[in-house]
């Protein structure tokens, strides 16, 4: 068996690290507006948006883009009334 197809590279971990930062970034701009604390909770906001736009900004090119991809070209189809070819 070929393990080639095995190997993870920086931008299998890279989404990862983002989904992860995203989560505990968004919890802790929670917890932080829970307890009052204004100032660390704009802070930890910031950074969490800055998450969500790498997530934006990486997904076209991340394993993915085939949902953005395939919603697309289904709702095409079905604005374009045309048969599905299978």
């Amino acid at each position: 068996m070929d393990q080639t197809n095995e190997i993870s590279t920086y931008k299998d971990w890279y989404l990862l690290w983002i989904v992860i930062g995203l989560g505990v970034s968004g919890m802790l701009a929670q917890f932080t507006r829970l307890a009052g604390f204004e100032l660390t909770t704009y802070v930890v906001y910031f950074i969490h948006l800055m998450f969500v736009f790498h997530l934006f900004a990486f997904l076209p090119f991340s394993k993915l883009a085939h949902l953005v991809y395939r919603t697309v070209a289904v709702a095409y189809n079905d604005y374009s009334e045309r048969e599905a070819k299978e």
